[in-house]
């Protein structure tokens, strides 16, 4: 991904940001419990459960540096960012809280995409 594209994808960001906790922090808690380390069930790492293809799709780096908090959030971010500005694309809206974490995770059940949106409201 080139500086522009991450520079337009951190506006939309900033753009469409909640004003409670921060999706990014709220995703972390979520996900792993701020976990560096953690481990899921297809095989994702670090604490925002990061799949091998979507890390390979985002940086060049190895996938073992997503135990590095930073370098995992860096990645996440795009990830997430990437997601949101393709939903406002196509519904010309930006994604609510509950959306943004259904990107992130399509198959949450809906307690948990609510949790994330009531992290994140104000």
């Amino acid at each position: 991904m080139d500086a522009i594209m991450k520079l337009t994808l951190l506006l939309v960001f900033i753009a469409f940001r909640c004003h409670g906790m921060p999706q990014i922090d709220a995703l972390s808690m979520l996900e792993s419990g701020d976990n560096d380390f953690a481990h899921g069930r297809s095989g994702e790492i670090s604490r925002y459960q990061i799949t091998k293809s979507v890390w390979r799709a985002h940086t060049r780096l190895p996938y073992s540096a997503a135990t590095n908090a930073l370098t995992a959030q860096s990645v996440a971010l795009a990830v997430l960012l990437e997601r949101e500005a393709a939903f406002a694309a196509r519904h010309h809206r930006a994604p609510s809280d509950y959306e943004a974490y259904t990107l992130w995770n399509p198959r949450a059940p809906a307690e948990t995409c609510q949790r994330f949106a009531n992290l994140c409201a104000k």
